[in-house]
């Protein structure tokens, strides 16, 4: 006996394709992406304390996968999807699950398109000329929506709403791909008086050698930060010369050798004079009495005197009398005076503005000495017989800023020419090859505007008897040279910005000229965004389509209690 098997078509189902697009159109996945959008979020922002907010907007948001390093806290996960792997597979969940749920309108596709288009040039329209305008934002949003209500009730103005929502999702995270790929930050800095064409990168530089062309403007050749690495020989076709990197960091002090020497002795001349002030019992007391009587470094004698468990609240000399009665206390006591005062003095040093003071104090430190010959002079040729490099780690903070620097051998015809020390703290280093001058730096990576800025003034004003800004403000001139309009006299505050060439400029800082204090100074935050429209855009259509979707069902609700 036989039975015979009819074999069952494959339910369509449980086909493996099926199940992708189950998944791609489900709910859950919305929810779930959404959780791990949430921690991405959170883990994220705690990398910024000790990652910068750089690295860690590299690291977490414009990364595909984050790995675990080492070094990290507890709650990163060895591995977790990026920023770009959960926007992308958003933005395919929201594709795949509006299509699914497509249904064809009953006026027609072309009644829908032609509605969808309408409202959505509109509400671009609206949102882009009223933007800075709240009222009148809000009263032409209103109008909006009534008036597509009144016109397209039901039919293909049904799921607009929805519709509307998806389409403002997608707008969002189209968005903020364009900003991540294309945006650009940099800085215009200048006193009053000064006109720029330029602004530069806060963090990448470059390497450039410049010379004049035969018009007698400056040539300049730039190689990118990306091909400089220690060890590395760069040649360029528009440079009759190749050079050889021998040093390179990415963060480095240019230390000056006489002035580091000179503030070496004068650190070790202080430190001696302070040893000699606690040498004995009688020295000890009788600089008590100067300090609490004339005023000084109170608090640190009151820490030496509480680690000796002595409170010194109202009047320390007893205390110190007490102290000094006893041979063993007073050793102590002056023990730790010295190390306090030891330590205030290199911190002091350590946060002068220029790098030699720095160097001089971890050299006390470390117990070594700054000669003539030590450390060796990096090069042989100009700033590097006076100057040498220490390399630093890198800064990883928000307002920290890298300053790289680099040892050049230069060869030219197979003869080599020297070796300089480039540096952004240092002038352009001269050397002539076939009988013309060229000049090498390291600068911050230039941008430059088809415009020039002036800076015609600086207001500065604070909150009285505070630090808090009360009026940053810039005044300044755009020209351009084939503008039939320039910008005078236009005003840049902390809340005002202004927009030219399809560039933003914000007030980012202010100050004085150190020489002499006698002008004001401004640094300006130049940002170009090609997609600095989407997230209000974004945000208008996800309102919009709310309220519209909202309204519509509160007006089919109202129909039908009244019919019944």
């Amino acid at each position: 006996m036989s039975t015979t098997e009819t074999q069952q078509p494959k339910s369509e189902g449980t086909s493996p394709a099926r199940k992708v697009w189950n998944l791609l159109t489900s709910v859950r996945l919305a929810i779930v992406l959404l959780a791990l959008g949430g921690w991405l979020v959170f883990a994220g922002t705690l990398a910024q304390k000790a990652e910068g907010l750089y690295m860690a907007q590299e690291r977490w948001f414009q990364s595909w996968l984050v790995i675990r390093h080492a070094g990290d806290g507890w709650w990163v996960l060895p591995v977790f999807p990026g920023g770009y792997t959960i926007g992308f597979a958003f933005l395919a969940n929201v594709f795949c699950a509006h299509f699914r749920r497509f249904e064809r309108p009953p006026g027609g596709m072309g009644a829908m398109l032609t509605h969808y288009v309408l409202v959505f040039i509109a509400l671009w329209l609206v949102t882009h000329f009223l933007l800075w305008s709240p009222l009148w934002l809000f009263m032409a949003y209103a109008a909006l929506i009534l008036v597509d209500m009144i016109v397209w009730p039901t039919a293909s103005g049904k799921k607009i709403g929805v519709d509307a929502v998806h389409l403002g999702i997608i707008t969002l995270l189209v968005g903020q791909l364009l900003t991540d790929l294309f945006s650009v930050e940099s800085h215009m800095s200048f006193a009053e008086g000064e006109t720029r064409n330029y602004s530069e990168h806060h963090h990448d530089s470059e390497m450039v050698f410049i010379t004049d062309d035969p018009e007698g403007r400056d040539k300049v050749v730039a190689i990118p930060q990306e091909l400089l690495a220690a060890g590395k020989t760069v040649s360029d076709p528009n440079l009759p010369f190749t050079f050889k990197l021998v040093q390179y960091s990415p963060n480095a002090s240019v230390v000056e050798r006489a002035e580091a020497i000179k503030q070496l002795g004068m650190l070790r001349g202080a430190m001696a004079t302070m040893e000699a002030k606690y040498a004995t019992p009688d020295l000890l007391m009788e600089e008590a009495k100067k300090v609490f009587q004339e005023g000084g470094k109170i608090q640190i004698w009151r820490a030496a005197l509480a680690e000796l468990g002595e409170k010194a609240d109202i009047d320390p000399l007893p205390a110190v009398q007490r102290i000094v009665a006893d041979p063993a206390k007073a050793t102590k006591f002056a023990a730790g005076l010295k190390s306090r005062f030891r330590a205030e003095m290199l911190e002091a040093f350590k946060n002068r503005p220029m790098s030699d003071g720095q160097y001089a104090a971890e050299m006390m430190e470390a117990g070594k000495d700054i000669t003539e010959t030590d450390p060796p002079a990096p090069g042989d040729k100009g700033a590097a017989q006076r100057f040498f490099m220490i390399p630093r780690v890198i800064a990883r903070g928000m307002d920290d800023r890298n300053m790289p620097a680099a040892v050049v051998e230069i060869t030219a015809g197979g003869t080599k020419l020297g070796t300089w020390l480039l540096s952004p703290t240092l002038r352009e280093q001269k050397f002539e090859v076939g009988g013309k001058e060229w000049r090498a730096a390291i600068r911050f990576e230039r941008h430059y505007h088809q415009f020039h800025v002036t800076l015609l003034k600086t207001t500065h004003e604070k909150y009285e008897g505070t630090e808090i800004p009360k009026d940053f403000r810039s005044t300044v001139h755009v020209s351009a040279p084939n503008a039939a309009v320039n910008r005078d006299r236009v005003e840049i505050s902390m809340n005002n910005p202004l927009r030219y060439g399809g560039l933003t400029f914000y007030q980012h800082q202010m100050g004085r000229e150190q020489a002499g204090a006698s002008r004001g100074t401004s640094t300006l935050q130049v940002v170009k965004n090609p997609g600095w429209f989407t997230p209000y855009y974004g945000c208008a259509l996800v309102g919009y389509g709310m309220t519209r979707h909202f309204l519509m069902h509160l007006l089919m609700f109202s129909r039908r209690r009244k019919q019944s």
